[in-house]
């Protein structure tokens, strides 16, 4: 994605959570690529935070979430709430921090919430209930927002 957009000549700012994370972009010398540690982008203060510090936003991309391969039998709750914390709540933040900054700088702009197939097709979610949970949230949270914000120009 990053590369994408760096292709058609934008900057980008992009939060990270950590050095080893950093260090792995093949983009940490792109003069057009701003690294901001953000830390954990389902905290609320450290979201907040970062889109404070954005002199501009045409975009927010959200990619933030992670997978886990288990059935309903292997994972209990305490893996439940984390891909939520980590798929939903972060592109629920993110989000949520994105409108309140296009709004402070005036700016009509998009937001991008990454989903999964498994959100559009729940039954391909078969072996990660948890994972097509949070990302079916992530869907249904992408499409109210949209009905929501579309009369801004911000959706």
């Amino acid at each position: 994605m990053l590369k994408a957009l760096l292709d058609v000549g934008a900057n980008c700012v992009v939060p990270f959570r950590s050095e080893a994370a950093l260090k792995g972009s093949p983009h940490r010398d792109n003069p057009r690529v701003s690294f901001v540690a953000a830390g954990d982008l389902a905290d609320e203060a450290a979201v907040k935070r970062f889109y404070e510090g954005l002199p501009r936003l045409w975009a927010s991309i959200h990619l933030v979430g992670t997978y886990t391969a288990a059935s309903i039998a292997q994972a209990g709750k305490s893996e439940l709430m984390n891909l939520l914390e980590t798929n939903l709540v972060s592109a629920y933040v993110c989000s949520r921090a994105a409108v309140i900054a296009m709004r402070r700088l005036a700016t009509a702009g998009r937001i991008v919430n990454v989903a999964a197939r498994q959100a559009l097709e729940p039954r391909l979610g078969a072996g990660s209930v948890g994972y097509t949970i949070a990302k079916s949230g992530v869907a249904a949270l992408t499409t109210s927002l949209g009905a929501e914000l579309a009369g801004e120009g911000k959706a």
